[in-house]
């Protein structure tokens, strides 16, 4: 999986991004989220943690079939809410620095796998 993450993120950043990156923050996480669970409320990953390397790309798999749930949006917020849906195995790269949400899951299970790259911190 390492190796598809690393992949898809070199790929992300030589067309849109262009960043300096240094590697993944820590470990992937899995996300399950059903009916009834907490909701991903809006976020943003880019921290000024360390002095050196902080987040700069979030990575977001997408494991389930959006036919297999309900509700469950990735909304990314910059100059407006923007609504999308990945495919089952797709992937969405945002920036750090974005806030970004899943909406909540009215039914069925909707399963990810997020994970963070990091690189030099931004001035």
């Amino acid at each position: 999986m390492y190796d598809v993450l690393y992949q898809v993120v070199t790929d992300a950043n030589r067309e849109r991004f262009r960043l300096l990156l240094s590697g993944i923050e820590r470990a992937p996480e899995y996300v399950e989220q059903t009916a009834g669970s907490r909701p991903l409320r809006w976020r943003r990953d880019y921290r000024h943690r360390d002095i050196h390397d902080s987040c700069k790309l979030t990575v977001i798999c997408q494991l389930s079939d959006p036919s297999a749930y309900r509700g469950g949006d990735l909304q990314i917020f910059d100059d407006g809410i923007a609504t999308t849906v990945p495919a089952r195995g797709g992937f969405f790269v945002l920036l750090g620095a974005l806030f970004w949400r899943v909406t909540p899951v009215t039914r069925g299970v909707r399963r990810s796998l997020v994970s963070w790259f990091a690189g030099p911190r931004m001035r």
